[in-house]
């Protein structure tokens, strides 16, 4: 279990339900607890973990009543308002116009300033998988969206290597620890939301031109053109940067049509710089493109 996530997430207190097999995190209490002793226990730098029958509508009690800005809420299916769609944050006008009936539970959440309450549904290991593993089904509230591309930052390498794990681990990516990440930290650009970093790509120099590599995305942030920006972002870091062109390889079908949407064309591996040539397997089934400046 990785407790950067909850950290990372600023998360004030864990709703899980009391059916939910295994043990928890966290010393769980009983439902309703006051919320002078949640706060205290805040305030002591822990994170209360309540147990309840009804997680969700307790969870949006608890929200409120602690001024919460963010409400997750997790289980093992889509959320109803999700259905057929990948699971994502919204705003509270994108919430009511899509599910008036879900909306009705949470519009109470306060303004003011405050960290996420998170609610699990019913439903083995899913809090696990959502905030330790970046898998799962979930819904986050919020009231406002601050998202965008930056660099990496020293404190980033962890979030980095989360977010490429699972890639490593089914041999999309080549292999890479946290030390590795560490080690070309600023050659990477991080996309974050909300002070979260959901997305990451690095550009690697070989010569007079610059490879695109490590593209990963926290699969509920996928579809919403988030792989684009760290692509088109890397492409101009590049021509900044003086580089004649770039190029990118995939073994994965549907990230050859994503670099032919940043312009890129099919290239003969062969022709890509001696320096990659020298570091690559060829065995590899990767097709490369390339994009000449």
């Amino acid at each position: 279990m990785d407790l950067r996530a909850v950290v990372a997430l600023g998360v004030r207190l864990l709703v899980v339900h009391d059916g939910l097999p295994g043990k928890l995190p966290f010393p769980g209490t009983a439902c309703p607890p006051k919320v002078a002793t949640l706060q205290a226990l805040w305030d002591a730098g822990r994170v209360p973990c309540v147990t309840s029958s009804t997680p969700f509508q307790d969870g949006a009690h608890l929200a409120r009543e602690l001024g919460a800005q963010r409400l997750l809420c997790m289980g093992p299916t889509v959320p109803p308002s999700r259905r057929g769609q990948i699971g994502l944050r919204e705003i509270p006008a994108e919430a009511r116009a899509r599910n008036p009936a879900l909306w009705t539970t949470l519009e109470a959440f306060a303004s003011g300033p405050g960290c996420a309450a998170v609610v699990l549904a019913r439903g083995a290991g899913a809090v696990f998988a959502e905030l330790f593993t970046h898998h799962g089904s979930g819904l986050m509230l919020g009231h406002a969206l601050a998202e965008g591309v930056r660099p990496a930052h020293p404190g980033d390498a962890a979030d980095i290597f989360l977010l490429l794990r699972d890639d490593v681990h089914r041999g999309a990516i080549r292999p890479v620890d946290e030390h590795g990440v560490a080690e070309t930290l600023e050659q990477h650009l991080v996309y974050v939301i909300d002070g979260v970093v959901v997305g990451t790509a690095r550009l690697i120099p070989h010569g007079d031109r610059a490879e695109l590599s490590r593209f990963a995305t926290l699969p509920r942030y996928r579809g919403r053109g988030r792989a684009r920006a760290l692509g088109e972002a890397l492409i101009d870091r590049a021509r900044a940067q003086g580089y004649a062109g770039v190029f990118a390889l995939s073994i994965e079908a549907r990230m050859w049509g994503f670099f032919e949407s940043l312009g890129m064309s099919p290239a003969d591996r062969a022709t890509l710089p001696e320096s990659w040539l020298a570091g690559y397997d060829l065995s590899r089934p990767s097709r490369a493109y390339a994009l000449a400046f």
